[in-house]
């Protein structure tokens, strides 16, 4: 049984669908932080959602432009749990 198992993880795993899988898992262990802790929990948590230093892409339309193409790039590629943690990370949940 045990060479069964290791022989579909290996699989899975080789299809890519392992790693899609735990990267859905994560994106919605985030969405799920993000949309219901308040902003109390999620600092006591460690959570530090927007970098002080990205949030000044907003000060520039040249650095936002480029911002919006990385999100579309992720959205295009399914890197759903990178964008999760991109888009909060510079202050672009809403755009």
């Amino acid at each position: 049984m045990d060479d069964l198992k290791n022989i579909v993880i290996q699989n899975l795993e080789q299809e890519g669908t392992l790693g899609s899988l735990r990267a859905q898992l994560r994106a919605q262990v985030f969405k799920a932080i993000e949309n219901y802790a308040d902003s109390n929990t999620k600092q006591s948590a460690g959570f530090q959602w927007q970098n002080p230093v990205a949030g000044k892409i907003h000060e520039d339309p040249d650095s936002k432009i480029i911002a919006l193409m990385i999100k579309e790039y992720l959205e295009h590629y399914k890197m759903d749990y990178t964008l999760s943690v991109y888009l909060p990370e510079i202050a672009m949940q809403g755009q």
